[in-house]
């Protein structure tokens, strides 16, 4: 899980956030392995992203969850002189990438 800004939403997003949310998801082994031991037990995306399906099938399979403060721009905003995130996006050209880097990595 990397984003909790929009807890508000409700149900239709589960009715709980944090989520798995934006442009980075992080996810183990084990849970990959329940996942495709289980998947047919998950519902449908149902226009769901992939990140948030795979959230929530996840969440239903119970496999635990860790939060990891992500910053995108888009859940929880992406200063990389924020280091409380464990990482940050997006940054699509070199030299943005690179100062993004350098400020994050001081």
């Amino acid at each position: 899980m990397n984003c909790d800004l929009m807890a508000g939403w409700g149900a239709g997003w589960g009715n709980g956030w944090p989520m798995m949310y934006g442009s980075l998801e992080v996810v183990s082994r084990d849970a990959l392995d329940t996942y495709y031991a289980n998947k047919d037990s998950c519902p449908g995306p149902g226009g769901l992203g992939e990140d948030a399906y795979m959230g929530l099938c996840l969440r239903a399979l119970q496999v635990g969850e860790l939060f990891m403060r992500h910053g995108d721009n888009a859940c929880m905003g992406g200063s990389c002189d924020d280091h409380s995130f464990v990482s940050y996006h997006p940054y699509k050209e070199t030299g943005m990438w690179m100062d993004c880097y350098e400020r994050a990595t001081r």
